[in-house]
């Protein structure tokens, strides 16, 4: 989901593999500078999948948005962990 660097970078990525003909990779990603340090603290990573978009957040509030709806492409998913909010 994130790719936390010290002090304070937060690196999203999103990678298309194509598993069985080996063709078609593609990756996007951007880097989230913050100012202090994530390891002074607990933090919440979080991803919003809506059928449009993943929306990267901190602690609840939105930091990167990617755009995920090219015609054509479909997303297989092996497992996915749902935590509930309280």
């Amino acid at each position: 989901m994130a790719e936390v660097y010290y002090p304070a970078l937060i690196r999203s990525t999103l990678h298309r593999h194509n598993l069985t003909t080996g063709v078609n990779l593609y990756e996007t990603g951007y880097n989230h500078q913050l100012r202090g340090n994530l390891a002074a603290g607990f933090h919440d990573y979080g991803v919003l999948w809506t059928p449009n978009a993943l929306v990267f957040c901190l602690d609840g509030v939105a930091f990167q948005t990617i755009e995920t709806n090219p015609t054509g492409l479909t997303m297989q998913i092996a497992h996915v962990r749902v935590v509930g909010l309280s």
